[in-house]
């Protein structure tokens, strides 16, 4: 049931797969950095900034911290992203 809702909400918000489980593992948390999400979400480097700097820009995430590469900045989920988990985390629930 997790990959076909998972899917699902990817379909409907036209995100990666790899893009929906960084707002996954960033819900539980005030703030993230790419240095917490390097062993949580399996991919390669180049897709994980990919991911994160799509995220930014179709406004999921917002950049807490500023600082020089993407390592050192820190990330927090916006409203939008919180209401797409919270919708994936019912779906699971109902079911």
């Amino acid at each position: 049931m997790y990959r076909y809702y998972a899917n699902e909400i990817c379909r409907n918000n036209e995100m990666s797969r790899t893009e929906f489980e960084i707002l996954l593992f960033a819900y539980d948390y005030d703030y993230i950095n790419r240095k917490s999400l390097d062993t949580y979400v399996p991919c390669s480097r180049t897709t994980l900034k990919l991911s994160l700097l799509s995220l930014v820009n179709d406004e999921k995430l917002k950049i807490i911290r500023e600082r020089s590469h993407y390592k050192s900045r820190l990330y927090s989920l916006t409203r939008k992203s919180k209401m797409i988990i919270n919708k994936f985390y019912k779906q699971l629930n109902n079911n």
